[in-house]
């Protein structure tokens, strides 16, 4: 008897953008977990199935991620409150400002920076896919040149 490795489902990213899209014109979907969202940038895990995974992510004024990549997932991020900006290195840092609406895809292995970096704009509120399911995060360096750490991602959901 053989003993075979399953892969998990992994999704187009536009697949993931048509999910961020449809749950950002959804809000009684997610609207009332804000609340469990602090102070700092934090998230809520709103959903888990075997091929994909959907966060909500709080980002007061001055928060950011670092300069980082989600392993072997893809995802796709839409903001539903506030702007954002996302960096990806190619080789320098070039920014794109992520306004209420605008959904950004970003393949497995890319390495990127989302930083809320408009104050005047208040909290910004953000809605992340990943295909697979997001299990681990790389940290790089702020030139995103050395990887600095991986770090494994809590599979599951924290909410009901």
């Amino acid at each position: 008897m053989s003993t075979a490795t399953l892969t998990p489902l992994a999704l187009p990213t536009k697949a993931l953008a048509d999910i961020v899209g449809g749950l950002a014109g959804a809000p009684d979907l997610w609207r009332d977990f804000l609340p469990a969202l602090g102070p700092d940038r934090s998230s809520v895990h709103l959903l888990q199935t075997d091929a994909y995974d959907v966060w909500l992510i709080g980002w007061p004024p001055g928060t950011r991620v670092e300069p980082h990549d989600h392993g072997t997932s893809a995802g796709a991020f839409t903001v539903v409150q506030g702007t954002l900006t996302e960096y990806r290195w190619t080789p320098v840092p070039r920014p794109r400002t992520v306004g209420t609406g605008d959904v950004v895809t970003i393949g497995s292995g890319v390495v990127h920076d989302v930083v809320a970096d408009r104050p005047e704009d208040g909290a910004a509120i953000s809605i992340h896919a990943y295909s697979p399911p997001l299990r681990e995060m790389g940290f790089y360096s702020d030139d995103a040149a050395r990887l600095l750490t991986r770090v494994t991602v809590d599979s599951a959901p924290t909410i009901p």
